[in-house]
């Protein structure tokens, strides 16, 4: 907690910095009593000598702030809305955060997504570490739905999974073959209308390709992007592995079309 006040800290010092140039100033005017320096700072030059440190000290301190780069943000509109899609088609305790910095993987797990604090994920001590996350996809039998940053995704991890949804350069992607997600993580279970299989996807397709199930009533993929049920294509069926489900970020309207 004590590091998360930091920021706090530079208005202090600031206030304590000026206190103590002011001192310092008020001991060089003291200092040069009646002589010609005193009644020249006290009575002339006082006012512009102040501005002109002032000024120096305001150079000296903007120029490393400007030379610096500008911070990458851990939070981009495009990965909020792959999240949100993900929360309502996919059991969000079984999506892991290929991005660039953990605290994305954080923001994505929590915040997005709405994962509990105290639940298994959050005790891995290497939960969100962006080095990590490639090596379980890398590694068969993983955790079988990730949102990916297209920027830092390897080509061959991107060439091994199959693209669920797309929204600029965030993308949801699923696992192909053997996946693994815990009994527990799986309890925590969908917010979304429809949920994917999550055992048994082993096969190249059919069962347990994680198709949405079809629930009761109008189908939700068909209410919402005029598609028959599953992803895919109105004209051929459902075609999960080939949907890409884009959104433009001023209308935030996703649009599906089929590849080949």
């Amino acid at each position: 907690m004590a590091l998360k006040m930091v920021y706090l800290a530079p208005y202090p010092l600031a206030a304590a910095a000026a206190l103590a140039l002011a001192g310092l100033w008020q001991v060089a005017v003291r200092a040069s009593g009646a002589a010609a320096v005193g009644v020249w700072l006290r009575e002339r030059a006082g006012g512009l000598v102040a501005w002109v440190l002032v000024l120096l000290l305001g150079g000296a301190v903007a120029r490393p702030l400007v030379a610096a780069g500008r911070p990458t943000p851990v939070v981009s509109e495009p990965l909020y809305l792959a999240g949100q899609w993900a929360r309502a088609h996919v059991q969000r305790a079984c999506v892991d955060y290929l991005v660039a910095d953990g605290d994305t993987g954080y923001w994505l797990h929590l915040a997005v997504l709405g994962n509990p604090r105290a639940g298994a994920r959050m005790e891995q001590a290497d939960a969100f570490d962006p080095h990590e996350a490639i090596v379980r996809w890398v590694t068969p039998g993983g955790l079988p739905f990730a949102i990916a940053d297209l920027r830092i995704l390897p080509r061959d991890v991107l060439a091994s999974v199959d693209v669920l949804a797309r929204f600029g350069p965030a993308i949801v992607v699923k696992r192909r073959g053997a996946t693994s997600c815990s009994a527990g993580q799986q309890g925590q279970g969908s917010s979304g209308p429809s949920g994917f299989a999550q055992q048994g996807d082993t096969s190249a397709g059919g069962a347990g390709r994680g198709r949405p199930a079809r629930p009761a009533g109008p189908p939700a993929v068909t209410g919402a992007f005029r598609a028959e049920d599953g992803w895919g294509c109105p004209a051929t069926g459902p075609a999960l592995r080939h949907a890409i489900v884009r959104s433009s970020a001023r209308d935030q309207k996703p649009a599906i079309w089929c590849g080949k």
